[in-house]
Parts: C-alpha cells; structure tokens; sequence
C-alpha cells in the first residue's frame, strides 16, 4: 500500500515539474516575441515637429511628477499634418514652461498614429 501511495506521490510530483518547465518555456519564448516586436516598432518610428493645441493635467502623479495629457497638432515632413495626444509626466518646472503654441520634438508610429511619445519639448 505504501509504494502505490509513494509512486502516485512522485508521479503527482513529476507533472508539477513538467507544468513548470512548460510554463517557464512559455513565457520565455513570449517575452522574446514581444521584445522583438517592441524593437521592430521602435525601428519604424519616424520623428516630427508638434504643435501643443491643449494641455490637461489628468490628476495622476509618479515621483512627484504630474502626468498631463497634450493634444498636439504633429507636421510629419511627408504625409498629412494630423492631431494626436498623449500622457507624460512633467516636473512642476517643466509644467509651467508648457504652454498652448509652444513647438515640442515627438516620436510616432507611421502605422498607427495614435502611437505618439513627446521626444523634447522646444
């Protein structure tokens, strides 16, 4: 009876092995997938000048920076001129040098243009 019970043990303990392997395996071959796409995006990011047209602070804060949400109005050097927005956090000093019209540097993704990230501000 003890070694029906031992080996059920250990068979219950080699599938639990073999799951976490699997799981592991997984995760590492889907991390290595995202960071392959992640670096492919990045590659096909094209850089323009933007108009900020709006600027709203969203109540968020991270290490005493504020998050604001900008509405820009971004002038690619080919293709149409087109709106877009995104969040970023700002220290208090840079906070108050933005305004409306102030001209700022952004990164997009000329797939989808609502990808956009503040690169410099003016």
């Amino acid at each position: 009876m003890e070694i029906v019970f031992i080996a059920t043990i250990l068979e219950m303990v080699l599938v639990i092995l073999l799951l976490a392997i699997v799981f592991v395996a997984g995760h590492s071959f889907i991390s290595r997938q995202t960071g392959r796409f992640n670096k492919r995006s990045a590659l096909m990011r094209v850089e323009a000048h933007a108009v900020i047209l709006h600027i709203e602070q969203t109540g968020r804060f991270s290490r005493q920076q504020a998050q604001v949400k900008l509405q820009m109005q971004v002038y690619p050097d080919r293709g149409r001129n087109f709106v877009a927005e995104c969040k970023e956090l700002f220290s208090a000093y840079d906070l108050a040098m933005l305004q409306n019209g102030c001209m700022v540097r952004v990164s997009y993704n000329p797939s989808n243009i609502k990808e956009v990230v503040l690169v410099k501000t003016a």
